[in-house]
């Protein structure tokens, strides 16, 4: 990738981080990372409590970005760790939604390491 590329990828990146999230996304990322009952799960996963889950979730207060930076950061896997993580949900269906992302974001993590896999995890144009 040349300097021009890296520079626009690097700028996408910043843009789409700098986004905010909006209410539907932060009840779709809850409901991707932990299901149907996904408020309770994903307070304690940001140190928030349910009542600021609810008011995110509603729309009544914003979704500040270092909140939204964070939201974004657990549900980050790429796309070799959404693969992974729909088979680990094919082939063990009793396996929570959470507990199945944390599978498929250790793999990825392995994998890397191990050069199996890119470690620049450029992510639908954003970087880890």
């Amino acid at each position: 990738m040349g300097p021009e590329a890296l520079a626009a990828n690097v700028s996408l990146m910043r843009k789409k981080q700098e986004r905010p999230v909006t209410p539907g996304e932060f009840i779709a990322t809850g409901e991707l990372l932990f299901g149907s009952r996904w408020r309770t799960p994903m307070a304690k996963a940001l140190g928030l409590s349910d009542r600021i889950i609810r008011y995110y979730q509603s729309g009544e207060r914003p979704i500040s970005p270092a909140i939204a930076s964070k939201v974004r950061g657990l549900a980050d896997i790429g796309p070799v760790g959404v693969v992974i993580r729909a088979t680990v949900r094919k082939v063990a269906p009793e396996v929570p939604p959470f507990t199945a992302h944390s599978i498929a974001r250790q793999i990825v993590v392995d994998l890397e390491s191990l050069g199996m896999l890119a470690n620049d995890r450029s992510r639908d144009g954003q970087e880890a």
